[in-house]
């Protein structure tokens, strides 16, 4: 009788295996990972394992390096259409004669094809697990575009519901708001293992303080429910904050019940000690998103000064148009030159601090402290890395190498949950993903940059 397909032994096989931040010496005995029922069974040498285990499915790969899957903290995938279209901009500029009037303007097919772009541009980069925040419309086309793919993600449509010159069609009625949440968590939420629902209010800059309790609501009625939002990145918006609500950014968070473990807040780039304190007292992590802070000048986050008070602190890319790629491994190599050089300190930080804080540390600001390693049971969440290059020898040192060497466009392969939704010598490199479900998506995006629908369409 053949095997159920959950019940294949696969078995991926390269020159190395990073277990997590500590696999810093290349292991000669250590060159597969065997999975069973979408978790790591064992690790090893690849004859020994088979010899006994047996193995259904071979994967190899030559010149490979195999590491966790990276773990993005705080994403866009729906901007991605609007990559491009706003850059050198201020943040609050970049917002409103850009981004925002985009958002407003997608359509239902839109919303779908820029969420799968990002999604393509995450897995293929080598993320496995994505903290995502969508748009105000047609979040569930953008949240299917998740489940097609096979990424795993928190994810939930954005909420909004003021702003002095927002478009309308990104205000939405506050209860209208909450109740289109409720029936997305109906829909969505944990109905696969890939897929958690988060509530998203975008900032205190577009949301009441009725929307923000509203939305804390409902992530108290659930325990497995998280919030994800935007805080501190910007000193004009922080300013603007404390004029519209009364309070500094994280004191009207708290007031607004938004503080504690279940919650990550994007960027905290300027935090006060006192704002640090409540971060730490009610553990609430930070997700550090170094290149959008670079390219948007809001500044240099102090991540060390957080982690040091004991705040999980994550790494991310944030959205495409903030950006320019989801490429976590330049996040990884930016955050640790970023730290050097604001503080004149080239010891203040190590490659193996940035790379636990790109997996398992990131893992654990989402409340999921079994990814971001590959160790026994956990999820096999992993990326095979090209290192044929004559330049990535010799390898002294795995996870420096990584960190300051290794490019997400080397990642070959990736699976998530011990299933191969990425491959890049297939002819369609997504595996899940029709062909015809692809090329839909580039026409879609070509045709966009052409008409620019941001400039054109009414937004109100």
């Amino acid at each position: 009788m053949s095997k159920n397909m959950k019940e294949l032994l696969i078995m991926i096989t390269g020159d190395y295996v990073v277990r997590d931040s500590n696999s810093r010496i290349p292991d000669p005995n250590a060159n597969s990972v065997l999975i069973r029922n979408g978790r790591v069974l064992a690790i090893g040498d690849s004859k020994q394992l088979e010899s006994e285990f047996g193995v259904d499915v071979f994967y190899e790969q030559p010149n490979t390096i195999i590491a966790p899957g990276l773990v993005n903290t705080h994403t866009h995938s729906v901007q991605s259409l609007l990559k491009g279209i706003a850059d050198d901009k201020s943040l609050l500029d970049w917002l409103k004669d850009a981004i925002l009037p985009g958002e407003a303007t997608f359509t239902s097919e839109e919303v779908f094809v820029s969420s799968l772009i990002g999604y393509m541009d995450l897995l293929s980069h080598g993320t496995t697990f994505a903290n995502d925040m969508l748009t105000v419309n047609y979040s569930d086309k953008g949240i299917n575009a998740a489940d097609m793919i096979g990424i795993r993600v928190k994810v939930g449509k954005m909420l909004m519901d003021m702003g002095e010159g927002i478009p309308l069609k990104l205000i939405q009625d506050t209860d209208e708001a909450i109740e289109e949440s409720y029936h997305l968590i109906d829909r969505w939420h944990l109905k696969s293992s890939l897929i958690e629902y988060s509530v998203n209010p975008r900032f205190l800059v577009t949301c009441s303080e009725k929307l923000m309790r509203k939305a804390s609501e409902i992530v108290s009625s659930d325990p497995t429910l998280s919030y994800h939002t935007h805080a501190n990145e910007n000193l004009e918006e922080i300013r603007l904050v404390k004029k519209l609500h009364g309070m500094n950014y994280i004191d009207a968070l708290r007031e607004y019940g938004f503080l504690g473990s279940k919650s990550i807040i994007a960027h905290g780039v300027w935090l006060s000690e006192h704002e640090k304190y409540l971060l730490s007292s009610t553990n609430t992590a930070v997700s550090h998103n170094p290149s959008s802070n670079c390219k948007l000048a809001s500044g240099i986050s102090d991540w060390l000064s957080l982690k040091n008070r004991g705040i999980r602190v994550g790494l991310a890319t944030d959205g495409a148009p903030c950006n320019n790629t989801m490429d976590m491994f330049r996040e990884m190599r930016l955050a640790s030159f970023l730290q050097k050089v604001s503080k004149l300190d080239e010891t203040v930080t190590s490659a193996v601090e940035i790379f636990d804080m790109a997996t398992y540390q990131g893992a654990v600001a989402l409340n999921h402290p079994e990814l971001g390693k590959i160790r026994p049971n956990s999820p096999a969440d992993i990326v095979v890395i090209d290192i044929s290059s004559p330049s990535h020898f010799p390898l002294h040192d795995l996870i420096s190498h990584l960190v300051y060497r290794a490019s997400g466009s080397e990642v070959l392969m990736t699976f998530v949950n011990g299933e191969l939704v990425y491959d890049r010598f297939r002819k369609n490199p997504f595996v899940k993903l029709p062909s015809s479900v692809i090329s839909h998506a580039i026409n879609i995006a070509n045709r966009y940059a052409l008409d620019k629908p941001w400039k054109t369409r009414d937004p109100n």
